[in-house]
């Protein structure tokens, strides 16, 4: 089977590698191809991932594209909340996609409420090895994720510093926030886990925040 990711994402993006990348490969260990194109290619199954972008035309022409074949279509941001065209394009491409994968729990609620959806949970891999927990009397905070999602930091009072984790797009947020701003790559993530000793992800739910 050939596997088409079709996608606006680029390489200096976590999700590249979570999502599209390290799923590729595992499926070349086990018989199969893939490839990753911001155009479909023929391929037995295509599966839209950050199919969006800001120019209209653009997700105009992916619709039509979109439509002119079955597809999956895979979610890993909560994009419904944004002040853009992207949300109501992304429910039309909820409307048409065979499937609707997703990362978390958290965002199948939310894509079942924006789309009467319910999709499929597909976890991110974990490549990095467990540890064992470090002293936190001195606290070290990291938060890694997509730079859309840094706004979950934005009401929370930090007394210990806090370092963000994110693509070269979570910079102005990050310092909006106060936070240091560390570009994501395998090598840096792996020097922030050394450097820190507590690891926070983004959530939006007040309850949690207090």
């Amino acid at each position: 089977m050939k596997l088409n990711y079709v996608t606006y994402a680029d390489d200096t993006m976590p999700a590249y590698r979570y999502r599209m990348q390290i799923p590729g490969e595992y499926l070349k260990t086990i018989g199969h191809e893939y490839s990753i194109t911001d155009l479909p290619e023929d391929a037995d199954l295509h599966v839209y991932f950050k199919p969006y972008h800001q120019n209209q035309e653009l997700l105009n022409a992916t619709l039509t594209m979109a439509s002119k074949r079955r597809f999956v279509l895979d979610i890993c941001d909560d994009v419904f909340r944004r002040d853009s065209p992207v949300p109501e394009y992304m429910r039309r491409m909820a409307g048409m996609a065979e499937v609707i994968t997703v990362s978390t729990d958290a965002l199948k609620s939310t894509v079942l409420s924006e789309t009467g959806i319910e999709p499929t949970v597909i976890s991110d891999p974990c490549e990095f090895p467990e540890r064992p927990i470090k002293d936190i009397s001195e606290p070290k905070v990291m938060w890694f994720g997509t730079f859309t999602n840094i706004i979950s930091l934005k009401d929370i009072k930090f007394d210990y510093p806090l370092e963000v984790i994110c693509s070269r797009k979570g910079y102005k947020a990050a310092k909006e926030i106060g936070a240091k701003f560390t570009e994501w790559s395998l090598e840096a993530m792996r020097d922030a886990f050394d450097r820190n000793n507590i690891v926070i992800i983004p959530s939006l739910d007040k309850r949690q925040k207090q």
